[in-house]
């Protein structure tokens, strides 16, 4: 079982993940999309990183990369995050709590207590 998660992780890295470590909504886009980001996707990657961070080299540096971007460039002044932003760089801003407040607090979490709970540096 291990084996396919490395694989599908390794698909995961090299077709969803840009070259800055952000996440790509789509690996293969049939028709071009407004959105830029989804910050569903910075969650998804997030915890995937956490989960994985024993069985996957470099996935918890790339769960806290996707941390970082997210809180210095997408976290609002009152503590919400931006929902999404388009490729003309505008930003959706209601803060919707399941799409994706919640799981971006979920992830954000789970990243902190692993951090807490293990010998992976902060």
């Amino acid at each position: 079982m291990l084996r396919a998660i490395k694989k599908g992780y390794n698909y995961y890295r090299q077709y969803l993940i840009n070259p800055d470590g952000s996440p790509r909504h789509f690996s293969i886009m049939k028709h071009n999309k407004l959105r830029k980001y989804e910050m569903y996707d910075f969650a998804e990657g997030i915890n995937l990183g956490t989960l994985l961070h024993r069985e996957i080299e470099g996935s918890y540096a790339l769960a806290e990369n996707m941390a970082q971007m997210l809180i210095g460039q997408y976290q609002l002044k009152d503590g919400h995050f931006v929902t999404r932003v388009t490729n003309l760089n505008t930003c959706h801003t209601m803060p919707f709590h399941r799409w994706p407040q919640a799981q971006i607090f979920n992830a954000l979490t789970g990243l902190l207590l692993k951090c807490e709970n293990s010998a992976v540096p902060v």
